[in-house]
């Protein structure tokens, strides 16, 4: 049987808070739902989960208030107990009890409407994750700000208070500080969502469309050369695990996988010397698939690693480690050059070593770098990559570097 129990949350040193609930089933399900009913958390009973009862305080609003918390927990609990499926989540719980206490006004709330859209779009996991977070960064804006965002009124104004909240989170909470770019995507996904509701005759709202996103400002791509590429795979490496990660982080140099399609791999992938698939990101729109010979480098790797697993590749870690392993692959390496970039956060240049600033995605980038210096062919190289023809992030691929201005400097030597 499921336990609902209420608690608050508070940092503040004065001023009402929300009662909040949490439902558990066992180890495996822990739901959380923040309540539109506030208390002055001086007077919460956080043992017996009510008012206090040995203060002076109105009758009228102790019954009210302890009559919400056993009427939400109620609540609560019947929506669980009576479901219809096994896949649960805090989201699809706060969904129902909308649709349980507004009926009808649920179905116009953009948090909602993000399930709807998730269940009825053919979408990879991967994306599906990204709108999550999107829609959890938006249960987070109405319990700050104490609004409800419903289709008929979202607007400009509200799309730039969404803007400033994500922005000025990581001031009031753990997150982390948000650049401009992860912003906009953040509100090209709420935008997306929105756009649905309009095309499936949801909402007739287009006021939304008037907040200007901005663009998104990326620097030049930076990689690592073919010479530094074969100086990290023909290092030794200080522990067996290192040598594994170092050896998956070079065969992805070799092949120019995102790291998304890299740890979905397995033995089916590889298909008469060629690593074939199809990749996750663009799957769901114009599925293309992507064949790569392997180098001698990339048979030898896979070779070696072919006992390792039963179907998959290679034994991965968690992708943060894999990043901070190829970090300190890098440094013992002495890989360790100045790079200059744009800050995520600030979009501002910055100098820093190559080695600190890389992840998985540097090997993405030393594949197609280093390819289009030898062969300056975008469409053969794209039709390894799975850029679209007008990708502008391919096009960042593309640019003309120092090595290919002296090329051309020397032609009229």
């Amino acid at each position: 049987m499921p336990t609902v129990t209420a608690f608050i949350r508070t940092t503040k040193s004065k001023g009402k808070v929300r009662i909040r609930f949490r439902l558990t089933d066992g180890r495996a399900v822990q739901l959380f739902h923040i309540s539109e009913q506030e208390i002055e958390p001086t007077i919460w009973d956080s043992q017996k989960q009510c008012v206090k009862s040995k203060i002076v305080f109105s009758e009228t609003e102790r019954n009210k208030i302890n009559g919400f918390v056993s009427a939400r927990k109620k609540l609560i609990s019947d929506i669980y107990l009576n479901r219809t499926y096994n896949k649960v989540s805090s989201e699809w719980l706060n969904s129902e009890i909308g649709r349980a206490i507004w009926g009808e006004r649920q179905i116009k709330s953009v948090v909602g409407l993000f399930d709807q859209f998730l269940d009825e779009r053919d979408i990879s996991d991967g994306r599906k994750k990204q709108y999550k977070v999107v829609q959890r960064s938006l249960v987070r804006f109405e319990e700050y700000t104490g609004t409800r965002l419903i289709i008929d009124s979202i607007n400009a104004d509200t799309m730039r208070n969404i803007d400033a909240f994500l922005s000025e989170e990581y001031t009031i909470s753990a997150a982390k500080k948000r650049g401009k770019n992860t912003r906009i995507d953040k509100l090209k996904k709420l935008m997306a969502v929105l756009n649905w509701a309009y095309e499936k005759g949801l909402s007739t709202n287009t006021e939304y469309k008037k907040y200007n996103l901005g663009t998104t400002v990326y620097g030049s791509p930076f990689y690592i050369t073919i010479e530094e590429r074969d100086k990290i795979y023909n290092a030794t490496m200080p522990t067996p695990e290192l040598a594994n990660q170092r050896d998956i982080f070079i065969f992805q140099c070799h092949t120019g996988c995102r790291v998304s399609d890299l740890y979905g791999f397995t033995k089916d992938n590889i298909v008469n010397g060629h690593l074939v698939y199809i990749a996750r990101k663009t799957k769901e729109g114009n599925p293309v698939t992507i064949k790569i010979p392997l180098t001698a480098t990339a048979k030898e790797i896979l070779k070696r690693h072919s006992k390792d697993c039963e179907k998959s590749l290679f034994k991965y870690i968690n992708k943060p480690d894999y990043n901070e392993n190829i970090r300190e692959i890098m440094r013992i390496c002495g890989i360790t050059r100045n790079i200059v970039r744009l800050n995520p956060t600030t979009r501002e240049p910055e100098t820093l070593r190559i080695c600190d600033a890389a992840s998985s995605h540097i090997a993405r980038r030393t594949f197609i770098g280093n390819l289009y210096k030898k062969v300056k062919d975008p469409n053969l190289i794209s039709s390894m990559t799975g850029h679209g023809v007008n990708s502008k992030a391919f096009a960042r691929y593309r640019e003309i570097d120092d090595d290919i201005k002296t090329q051309t400097i020397k032609l009229i030597e």
